[in-house]
């Protein structure tokens, strides 16, 4: 009886260890498996796997883990091309608004043009006020010509790259922004070079750097101040300094930023 009893204790532990190391091989790995499926089913492609084994389990995990990463691969490429699908919508929207905005525009330009040629014809060639209305005349076609480069947003500005010189661009300017800088006590000193070589630039993107700069210095002097504006010409390039007396920046502070940007 004790060996009857005896043996069957040892069957029993030895079906215990066998029931435990199969729970160690094929559940537990069978259970981590089928946890990283119902997670994969959500959307997580990073759930953790079984150790790498050589075994069936092992086999599975491994062809799990190939299929997991070819759909995540997959979905990858399909976010990124709703993305690119729906950016491109937008862009296409935008050209849409941009041509509608153009095309309304360009309608009240052409009217404002004709009453300024009216007034041209019948005003004093020597009225001193005669020279706002050509620039009023000449910002319109200004303004028209923007409009179309709005309808051909492809067209590279260097296309229309043509001789400007930068004396011209710093005077009108400056006569264009005359009123605004009476209003605020303002006064222009010119250091322009004489016989200054031209550039080969956009005029209009150079005529609006340079307003833009002009209205800086507005902003920065409303109680008044000085706007200096001076060109020089070294070593085959042109350069176009802008100084205010408003920012509280050292001079040759300024001269140095607005050296290094706008060197031409």
């Amino acid at each position: 009886d004790r060996y009857v009893i005896g043996i069957g204790t040892t069957t029993l532990l030895v079906a215990l260890l066998l029931a435990l190391l199969v729970s160690r091989i094929v559940a537990r790995p069978a259970q981590t498996l089928a946890a990283a499926a119902a997670e994969l089913a959500r959307g997580n492609f990073d759930a953790p796997l079984p150790p790498a084994s050589s075994d069936e389990v092992g086999q599975l995990t491994n062809a799990f883990g190939e299929m997991r990463a070819a759909i995540a691969e997959r979905e990858a490429r399909l976010r990124s091309a709703q993305a690119e699908l729906i950016h491109r919508e937008k862009l296409a929207a935008m050209g849409r608004l941009v041509a509608q905005l153009s095309h309304e525009i360009n309608n009240p330009i052409y009217n404002i043009q004709n009453c300024l040629e009216v007034l041209d014809r019948r005003s004093d060639p020597s009225d001193p006020n005669h020279e706002f209305l050509a620039l009023a005349r000449e910002e319109l076609q200004r303004m028209a010509v923007l409009t179309r480069q709005l309808l051909d947003q492809s067209r590279p500005l260097s296309d229309a790259a043509t001789p400007v010189d930068m004396n011209q661009v710093a005077q009108r300017v400056v006569t264009l922004a005359a009123a605004e800088l009476e209003k605020h006590g303002i006064t222009v000193e010119y250091a322009l070079e004489p016989d200054l070589p031209p550039v080969m630039a956009h005029p209009d993107a150079m005529q609006q750097v340079m307003a833009n700069l002009v209205a800086n210095a507005v902003d920065a002097m409303p109680n008044g101040g000085t706007l200096r504006i001076r060109t020089r010409s070294e070593a085959g390039a042109v350069e176009t300094i802008v100084e205010d007396t408003g920012s509280g920046i050292p001079e040759e502070h300024l001269s140095r930023i607005f050296e290094a940007f706008y060197t031409t």
